[in-house]
């Protein structure tokens, strides 16, 4: 598709010969199928009740007679039509098979009669056509198969019966002209519904790709809540862990460096935290120049998400060393409040004094530490062993315990 919803010349060309390729093509016959089986059904269920009332209001023909049988008969092909309109696994074959038990219903009849005359014939072809070719909007091969073999039952009843053809054929020739303007309306119904479902198609990826590219920027549960029309999403969280990365004398390295340089050694290290988070019940929720920002316990919470969050600073400090970079981790647990901001570049942010304080541990930090604040030390002694305590002056906060995370408790059998 091409955009503005306008159809490439190959679709159109698929189109116009009433084909798609492959599953689009099943697609299409899926969504066709389910568009107009309650009509189908609808239509099957009158014709099956018109024949019982028919039948109720007449004498009842012994089966050894030849009305007995026709009657037998249709019964039969009527209950079978019945169940495949109805059977959950067939319904894609009602329309063929209500166009098939119109036809074979026409032919017993117009052959087992010896009294309809050929006005009525012609009447009862029409509306049998109409009803479905028109009101069902069967596809173009069904609509003109079911013509042709109702137009050839019908000239063939007629010479069955011995009629001349000069008291037929202007009224047959009158029938195949309306036929044929009938099949042509299938034909542009079709290709109109083919039009229509491509642009579905196409709307079906924009969306699609649209809200990946939501997911790709939000977490998957915020972007649902936005997806179903949230419009403001701000909540509080009592216990967030958040944990800030920064590459330790980045700013000379980026001034004397060629850009694809820089910009290359951030998205080779970025990429990889991306990958080491995916192992972890975290979240990232954003960079800011060379720093990355990653949470936990939000936007759902995690019993062990400070856990986690000390055993990825790790794993990021350790991915870093591999590319030969040195950086600073600050790691602090607390209350936080997140939410959505902007309309068009949406990003999900987290404030609260939680936030500042890892911040301010990871610029405290050495070349290679990992800082955390008591509270995050007091909560991991069991887990993981530390440096400490160093008291230091954060921006904002005065003179603040500080530890450095070393590696996680090595426990041993049994332990």
């Amino acid at each position: 598709m091409h955009g503005g919803g306008q159809l490439t010349k190959e679709l159109q060309w698929h189109v116009r010969r009433l084909r798609f390729d492959g599953t689009l093509e099943r697609r299409f016959l899926d969504q066709h199928t389910a568009a107009n089986l309650v009509r189908v059904r609808a239509v099957f269920t009158l014709f099956a009740g018109l024949m019982l009332v028919t039948q109720l209001t007449r004498p009842v023909e012994p089966i050894t007679t030849v009305h007995g049988r026709v009657n037998l008969f249709l019964y039969v092909v009527m209950a079978l039509g019945l169940f495949v309109a109805y059977s959950p696994r067939l319904r894609r074959f009602a329309a063929v098979t209500l166009a098939a038990t119109a036809i074979l219903t026409h032919i017993v009849m117009a052959f087992a009669s010896e009294v309809m005359a050929p006005g009525d014939s012609i009447i009862i072809n029409l509306l049998y056509a109409v009803v479905i070719i028109a009101a069902l909007q069967a596809r173009f091969w069904l609509a003109t198969t079911f013509c042709v073999a109702m137009l050839g039952t019908l000239g063939g009843s007629f010479a069955f019966r011995g009629l001349e053809a000069r008291s037929y054929l202007p009224a047959l020739l009158a029938c195949a002209a309306i036929f044929f303007f009938l099949c042509f309306s299938a034909y542009l119904n079709e290709t109109r519904d083919r039009r229509a479902f491509l642009l579905q198609e196409s709307l079906a990826e924009e969306r699609a790709r649209t809200e990946a590219l939501v997911r790709n920027v939000l977490p998957p549960v915020i972007a649902e809540r936005l997806s179903r029309g949230e419009t403001q999403i701000a909540e509080s969280h009592g216990s967030v862990s958040v944990l800030f990365v920064d590459i330790v004398n980045f700013t000379p390295f980026a001034s004397s460096s060629a850009p694809e340089t820089v910009v290359g050694l951030l998205n080779q290290l970025f990429s990889r935290f991306d990958e080491l988070i995916r192992g972890f019940h975290l979240e990232k929720i954003k960079t800011v120049g060379d720093a990355y920002m990653v949470a936990g316990g939000v936007p759902e919470e995690h019993p062990d998400h400070l856990v986690q969050m000390a055993n990825l600073a790790l794993e990021l400090r350790g991915a870093a060393n591999t590319a030969g970079v040195d950086v600073r981790i600050g790691l602090h647990e607390g209350p936080v409040i997140a939410g959505v901001l902007g309309t068009e570049r949406l990003m999900y942010d987290l404030w609260g004094e939680t936030v500042n304080m890892a911040s301010r541990l990871e610029s405290a930090a050495g070349p290679g530490f990992i800082a955390v604040s008591a509270r995050v030390c007091d909560q991991l002694s069991e887990s993981h062993d530390f440096d400490g305590p160093l008291q230091v002056d954060l921006k904002g906060f005065g003179m603040t315990e500080m530890y450095h995370l070393r590696r996680r408790k090595i426990r041993g059998l049994g332990a």
